[in-house]
């Protein structure tokens, strides 16, 4: 495929703009559920040291008028969603003293979880909104939430960057370092839909119609519980680390394989779900950056794209082998990853259902974490951890390279699964790659997850079944069960169900009914 090499250009303002085709999903499903806050992304950070608040205060003032996206609302025009970009205000920054609270952290960390959880309304706006809670006078926690349509994780980045940089400079006295942005996110949303009106969105599905055609509807593992008609959203995660050994090994493995850390850890990852699921046609999606021009890299914005990683796993593969599909696979996937999701969906017309994701249902994330740090002079800032309490997908496995490691989290949906089976997961994943960089020429069957207590249990504690049985007649111990409990139900077909003592009086005629008729016969 021809590279596309059109630019993306400045547009006059003042008129309203159409919204993307990543933006126009998040609208629908707004529509579907408008009280969810799903799709809500919340950045929180802890810092420790003498704050200056006017400088901060200017700073987001800054990125506000800096970032149209962040002033962009989602009114019906004509039946049809447009972006009205707002005007410049000031930053609804929320101050919340906690000092007198008794505990100030766990008042920071209720306070998160009310921003959170609060909904946006996408036709009024605003689509940021920020809270600095006061745990003593050197020590606040700042927590930044944004509605999904107007950021991704890149955009994180950026803010934090830019934030860092302002408040800097305005502490010093001295004005905004950054440079004036050449274009805004409204005009990507336009030439994107000028580019995928003609020729390059035929390119692109000539592509990905044959690669996905054939797609079992759902990817369906072993749950604790029967999958809803409807997901809630609900959900939560669980930790996960890789040591630096085994990242180590797995680089090693990656190498051998002529493939990425990323195609390796989603070649497991893949391995995983096929062992679960006992299918060896197994579709995982992964998010990309999408910003395919020089000047959207400084942009904030939902650009990220999802593509669909199909691999044939048939065949009792080595994990080599499967290193080597899923590098197939996913080269190809890069070279046609323009083409925008909501289009793939629109084209493939795969069975809707409200309770699972089309295409797929898990989801593997590869993060690059350089550029979502926030420097501020003069002040320590860590991660404050908030609780994690929804899900996407059925499982999203996200992991990021730190300290020579990888660490991340495994998320899932708590329709189906509760937190010990997640727990498993993460571990029996930990036991794979462990499993796969030992002997990557094994075949994957021959791959053993189980650890000793593990397999006492599946081999020992479940099959002890065990049990004293009354040495009666079966009829004797039904009637004993239907004088005891006569009301309860006993059988059902259909609309109808017989109680223990219609079913016992049933029993009893047809008893005596087959003696009147042998007594006939002598």
């Amino acid at each position: 495929m021809k590279p596309d090499r059109s630019a993306i250009v400045s547009r006059p303002r003042g008129t309203d703009v159409p919204l993307s085709f990543a933006q126009q999903r998040l609208w629908l499903l707004d529509q579907l559920e408008p009280t969810s806050w799903t799709y809500n992304v919340t950045v929180a950070r802890r810092l420790r040291g003498a704050l200056q608040l006017d400088p901060l205060q200017r700073a987001l003032d800054e990125l506000l008028a800096r970032h149209e996206a962040l002033r962009t609302t989602y009114p019906m025009v004509d039946g049809h969603p447009v972006q009205r970009i707002g005007p410049s205000q000031p930053f609804p920054l929320r101050i919340v003293d906690a000092t007198d609270s008794g505990c100030a952290e766990a008042e920071a960390k209720r306070v998160a979880g009310v921003e959170v959880r609060r909904e946006f309304n996408l036709s009024h706006g605003p689509m940021i909104r920020g809270v600095l809670v006061r745990l003593s006078p050197g020590d606040h926690v700042f927590v930044l939430t944004m509605h999904h349509i107007a950021t991704d994780a890149w955009s994180e980045g950026v803010l934090l960057r830019e934030l860092g940089v302002l408040y800097d400079a305005f502490a010093d006295g001295q004005p905004s370092p950054l440079a004036p942005l050449p274009i805004q996110y409204a005009d990507f949303a336009v030439w994107q839909r000028e580019r995928f009106a003609g020729e390059s969105l035929h390119e692109q599905l000539e592509y990905w119609l044959p690669q996905l055609e054939g797609l079992p509807p759902l990817l369906e593992i072993p749950a604790d519980h029967p999958r809803p008609l409807r997901r809630s959203g609900r959900g939560g995660s669980i930790d996960i680390e890789i040591s630096a050994s085994l990242t180590t090994e797995l680089r090693r493995v990656a190498g051998a394989g002529r493939a990425t850390l990323f195609m390796t850890v989603l070649a497991a990852f893949q391995l995983m779900l096929a062992r679960y699921s006992g299918q060896d046609d197994i579709a995982v999606g992964t998010a990309i950056a999408n910003r395919p021009r020089l000047e959207t890299e400084g942009l904030v914005g939902f650009f990220t794209n999802t593509l669909v990683l199909r691999t044939d796993l048939s065949g009792d593969p080595s994990f080599l082998d499967v290193i080597a599909r899923v590098r197939d696979v996913a080269l190809d996937a890069y070279r046609y990853q323009d083409l925008p999701f909501e289009h793939l969906v629109k084209a493939l017309r795969p069975e809707r259902s409200l309770g699972h994701t089309s295409l797929f249902q898990h989801m593997f994330v590869f993060q690059n974490t350089l550029g979502r740090v926030l420097n501020l002079d003069g002040l320590t800032v860590e991660e404050f951890a908030l609780d994690h309490d929804t899900a996407m997908f059925d499982l999203t496995l996200t992991l990021r390279e730190e300290r020579d490691m990888l660490v991340g989290t495994l998320e899932y949906t708590t329709d189906l699964f509760d937190q010990p089976t997640a727990e498993r997961m993460a571990g029996e994943f930990r036991k794979l790659l462990e499993a796969a960089v030992a002997d990557p020429d094994r075949p994957f069957s021959e791959f053993d997850l189980l650890d000793h207590s593990e397999r006492h249990k599946v081999l020992v504690e479940w099959n002890n079944t065990r049990a004293a049985f009354p040495n009666r007649c079966i009829h004797e111990l039904f009637r004993e069960r239907a004088a005891a409990h006569p009301d309860a139900i006993a059988l059902t077909e259909g609309d109808v169900s017989l109680t223990y003592r219609d079913l016992n009086e049933r029993a009893d005629a047809l008893a005596c009914r087959g003696l009147e008729e042998i007594e006939a016969r002598r």
